[in-house]
Formats: structure tokens, sequence, C-alpha cells
């Protein structure tokens, strides 16, 4: 129980971080340009031929359909498990997600960095690819993790995913996809979604004790 009220809280403190920034955009906040712009200004500074090609091929392979795609593989191996609430939670979690981060982005309609470095079409915040891996990497750690036997393999398996999220930050800031806020927004507004529709789940669920409880209330010791 009391784990599950530290995530309360850690979902609360990332919707105040979500909200606080889309409050700092909308107010064209000082702290807003002057961190962007100096984080692009690093950025700017570390480019080169080979780190750009790295950091396409990552942004490539961390588009929103790809994590749609991998989610849908997730939820089809529960759903073989015979549990389909749990498979039907997971999609809809990442379906619904994605919405409601395309809404926000078409009501604040912020413009994309300016000298991109690969093609990006669309507004800027939040960050679809950031936001949609970043659900993505949720589902692994607090599920897909705490059903492997082998410690070491949880370990192994809970770093590559946390080091995924981070290369796609990295890589939509340094190709100017995106700015340090967009990122940090996207990451913000996944873990307040996740936490939502999680309480959704267990409000639904709470007079029943199923392994899909275990295994959520699992992945949030």
């Amino acid at each position: 129980m009391k784990s599950n009220k530290r995530w309360v809280m850690t979902g609360l403190i990332a919707l105040l971080v979500f909200a606080v920034i889309v409050l700092s955009l909308k107010m064209n906040a000082n702290w807003v340009q002057t961190s962007d712009l100096t984080i692009q200004g690093f950025m700017t500074s570390i480019q080169d031929r080979l780190r750009t090609q790295v950091m396409g091929i990552i942004t490539s392979f961390a588009s929103p359909m790809i994590a749609m795609g991998l989610t849908l593989l997730i939820a089809i191996a529960f759903w073989l498990r015979q549990e389909r609430l749990l498979a039907g939670w997971i999609m809809a979690v990442q379906i619904m997600g994605d919405g409601v981060a395309f809404m926000i982005k078409e009501l604040v309609k912020r413009p994309r960095p300016t000298s991109k470095l690969i093609p990006d079409a669309g507004y800027s915040f939040p960050s679809g690819h950031t936001f949609s891996n970043a659900l993505l990497v949720l589902t692994i750690l607090f599920i897909i993790v705490h059903l492997l036997e082998d410690q070491e393999v949880q370990l192994v398996t809970a770093l590559l995913a946390i080091i995924w999220i981070c290369a796609l930050v990295f890589s939509r800031i340094y190709l100017r996809g995106h700015f340090a806020t967009d990122v940090l927004g996207s990451v913000s507004l996944a873990i307040a979604w996740w936490e939502f529709s999680r309480i959704i789940y267990f409000e639904i669920l709470k007079s029943k004790d199923n392994v899909s409880q275990k295994i959520l209330r699992q992945g949030q010791r």
C-alpha cells in the first residue's frame, strides 16, 4: 500500500511538472527559452557526422508507430496467457495516451526548433516519439520485468529500457526535432498518464483478486 501511495505522489508531481511547462510556454516564460537555447547550444557544439547518423537511426526506430507495434505484441502475449483484461489495459494506455498527447500538441501549437538536422513535421510540444516510448518503457519496467524469474535478466532488461529512453530523449534534442522542455514535458505526461490509468484499472478491479492485479502491484514495489 505504501508503494502505491508513493506512485500516486509521483504521478501528481509529474502532472505538476507538465502543467508548469505548459503554463510557462503559454506565458513565454524566460526560463523556458533560456534553458532550451542553452541545451541547444551544447548540442550544436558536439555535432559531427557520425553522431548525427547514430541519432538519426535511434529516432527512426523510436517512431510512435513502432512503439505502438511493440505494445501490441506485449498485449497479444498477455492475451495468449489468458490475461485479457491486462492486455486490453496495456493497449488502451498506449492508444488513448497517444490521443491525449496529440490533442495537447494541437492545443499548445508550439513550433519546432529551426535548422532541424532531419525532416520533422507538426508541432513540437509534447514530443510524440518520447511520449509513446516512455509508455512502452513504463510497461516493460513495471510489468514485463517483474515476470522475469532471473534477477540478472531483470536488471539487464530494466537497464536497456532506461538506456533506450535516455538515448531517444538525447536524439530528439540533438536532431533539433524538439526542445529540451518538449521531451521533459513528454516524460512527465507519460508518468502522470500511466499512474492515472493504473488507478482507474485498480478501481475497476478492486473487488477482484486476480493475477493481473498482482502483476501491476508488484511492478510498483
